[in-house]
Formats: structure tokens, C-alpha cells, sequence
């Protein structure tokens, strides 16, 4: 496993799970600005730079236009964080103690958690250019769907969903972990009334 970081993503959340006063948020571009406050009010040295537009010649196929949802500079090392953020239909969203919303309903699907595991393999990637001297590299995926996390009574029959190292079964990402082994890990964590899922992907040659 990669030494500890001098930037902590998991410090980063806690700080906007525990002392923001946001208690949800209305869409996946409303969470990405969240975060970045919440990176800049911890690391006040940082460099904070939202979808930051891949170099023509890194990672691209021919027209294709890709971002890093953030990235984070300190002391010239680059930390990418990309987000996904699913969510259940909700009548009564509080944002903030007298602000409410609703969320519209995102199906729970199959794609969700191959999109998801689309960003990893791009961080993982992205660790072999020389444009990006990545330290640390992060996918989160925040939600509201157990079956992301847990599995139901029917068992077997969520498993398609479940977003865990082990128990996931679709070919590209069997071939992800084949090929980095222990290079990242994947870790769910409690958020208020959400759930969020995140993958560190680690440099071990920095």
C-alpha cells in the first residue's frame, strides 16, 4: 500500500458531510462545488481547478474531448477526483434550513456502475502520462441506491449491481483488477442519508 498522502480526500468529505451546511445536494455540479470548497478552505495552498480539460495528445481518442471533474495541485503533484452522483427520486431535499428541493429519479441501472468503473481505469491511466505528475488519483460515487452496497432479499439477482471489488462480475472490470492488482482499493462510507463509494487509485512510483 502507497504511503499516506499529504492530501487526505476522506478528511476532504468528512469536512463536507460534518461541518457544511449543505444536507444534500440538487444535482452532481452542485457536489463538485461543494468539494472544491471544501478542498480550498482546507488546503489553502492548493490549486483547485474544475473540469479541467485533458492535453490533445493525453489519453484521447481522435475528437474526443474528456475532463477531470477536479484537480488538485500541491507542491506540483496532481490528485484528479472524479465524481458520479445517482440518486432516488426525493420529494423533500433539504439544502439548507429553509431551503428544499426535489430530486428527479435516476433508474438504477447496470451503466451507473460501469461508467464508474469507466473513471477508474481513466485515473489509472492517467498515472502513466508525463504531463500529470500524479501522486494519488480518486472516483467517488455518491448515492442514495442500496443496491449499490448492499444486497436484497432476492440475493443473486442484485449482484449486478453491488459496487464492490469482489463482487463485481462485468468483464472490464475483472480485466481492471487482472491488470493493476493492488493498485487501488475501494472503500463505502456513510454520508447522512447517502452513501458514497471510493476508489483510490495509488502511484507507488511517487
Amino acid at each position: 500500500m502507497s504511503q499516506k498522502s499529504e492530501f487526505d480526500i476522506e478528511n476532504v468529505m468528512k469536512e463536507v458531510k460534518e461541518n457544511s451546511l449543505r444536507y444534500g445536494f440538487v444535482s452532481e455540479c452542485d457536489f463538485q462545488f461543494i468539494i472544491g470548497v471544501a478542498i480550498m478552505k482546507l488546503y489553502k495552498d492548493a490549486t483547485v481547478v474544475m473540469e479541467y480539460e485533458y492535453p490533445r495528445d493525453t489519453l484521447l481518442k481522435e475528437g474526443e474531448r474528456q475532463y477531470i471533474d477536479i484537480l488538485v495541485i500541491m507542491n506540483n503533484k496532481y490528485y484528479p477526483i472524479e465524481l458520479k452522483y445517482k440518486h432516488k427520486g426525493c420529494e423533500k431535499l433539504q439544502i439548507t434550513n429553509d431551503l428544499y428541493c426535489k430530486l428527479t429519479n435516476y433508474s438504477c441501472t447496470t451503466e451507473h456502475r460501469i461508467n464508474y468503473c469507466e473513471d477508474i481505469d481513466r485515473l489509472l491511466e492517467l498515472r502513466k502520462t508525463k504531463e500529470f505528475n500524479v501522486a494519488e488519483g480518486y472516483a467517488i460515487l455518491l448515492t442514495n441506491y442500496e443496491q449499490f452496497r448492499n444486497k436484497t432479499k432476492s440475493g443473486r439477482q442484485q449482484e449486478k449491481y453491488l459496487l464492490y471489488e469482489d463482487e463485481i462480475k462485468d468483464k472490464g472490470v475483472n480485466e481492471i483488477k487482472a491488470k493493476y492488482k493492488e493498485d487501488y482499493y475501494m472503500e463505502w462510507f456513510d454520508f447522512d442519508k447517502f452513501s458514497y463509494l471510493l476508489t483510490k487509485i495509488y502511484n507507488k512510483e511517487k
